[in-house]
């Protein structure tokens, strides 16, 4: 919705605002046991932010602010240096202190930048660092691969490729390289890596270039449906960020370019199923069956691939 909400209103059509502004009163406020949850409902709420800024709808800029601060505060709260391993420098995954994951580190990041944006406090990118460095140190091999996570023994997840690891360094170092501009290339440079792994590793070869990849619906399930999602829309950012800062690097956003048109296009003509409106979670399809249940993960995914395309290629 926020995504619709976004593309609508640099248009003038405010018309599902009130409708979006309904949907977040009713969630905002909310903690969960997992940060990296907590990081993506802090990131949907600095984007609704800045349209409530564009609205004029003070209200929703305070609600979302205070609760994006409040969110921040838990997750900075779960930064440990007593586990794990000879690694011990990150962000809890969970309450339950299970693992330390780039999911919560990279979100962290996001999240910390946000509030850096929103509020021009520098505290929030000292934060940003702090949760950055070790993590990079630690958990990114040289060709720019993003391990899973770090267990409570201080064995390290390096074998699964998800679009989710890669895309969130991509959106928090691109966050980071915005703010510090070109004097320090260190965070562009690092994006550069995480992007180019992606396109060389995590995308299939489809009809209209390269698609986002995490498997097949029979292989991809659960919350790993969603996961292109971020991806999509930190590739977007990437852009953003390039095209201003380091426009000497545009083979590199051509390649972007082509794999979020190459994504979008199969979504629509591949992963789509025109008369349930329905998405497969693999989007070079097929598309689902008529009448056949499709979880809420897929259909959101494949809407953010879309408008991450359009917001680009306008």
């Amino acid at each position: 919705m926020a995504d619709a909400v976004e593309y609508e209103s640099k248009r003038g059509d405010w018309s599902r605002w009130a409708f979006l502004s309904t949907a977040y009163n009713a969630i905002s406020g909310q903690k969960s046991d997992w940060y990296d949850d907590e990081a993506w409902m802090a990131a949907v709420s600095a984007r609704i932010y800045h349209l409530a800024e564009a609205k004029g709808d003070n209200n929703m800029k305070t609600k979302t602010k205070n609760n994006i601060i409040m969110l921040y505060n838990d997750i900075k709260a779960a930064w440990d240096t007593s586990c794990c391993g000879n690694f011990k420098a990150a962000v809890w995954w969970d309450r339950k202190h299970t693992q330390k994951a780039t999911a919560a580190t990279g979100g962290a990041i996001v999240v910390a930048m946000h509030l850096k944006n929103i509020t021009g406090d520098r505290s929030y990118l000292d934060f940003a660092w702090q949760v950055n460095n070790p993590w990079v140190a630690n958990m990114v091999h040289s060709d720019g691969y993003v391990c899973d996570h770090i267990d409570t023994q201080g064995n390290k997840q390096c074998g699964w490729g998800f679009t989710y690891n890669q895309g969130i360094m991509i959106g928090g170092a691109s966050m980071i390289a915005a703010d510090i501009g070109t004097s320090n290339p260190s965070q562009w440079n690092e994006a550069k890596k995480y992007v180019t792994y992606l396109l060389n590793r995590e995308t299939v070869s489809g009809q209209w270039g390269k698609v986002l990849n995490d498997g097949s619906d029979s292989s991809c399930k659960g919350d790993c449906q969603e996961f292109k999602a971020p991806t999509a829309r930190y590739l977007r950012k990437f852009l953003e960020v390039g095209r201003k800062l380091y426009p000497g690097d545009k083979d590199l956003f051509d390649q972007v370019y082509a794999a979020l048109k190459g994504s979008a296009y199969s979504i629509a003509n591949k992963a789509f199923n025109s008369r349930d409106a329905t998405f497969s979670t693999s989007w070079t399809g097929p598309a689902p069956v008529n009448n056949g249940p499709v979880p809420q993960a897929r259909q959101n995914a494949a809407i953010q691939g879309l408008y991450s395309f359009l917001a680009v290629c306008q």
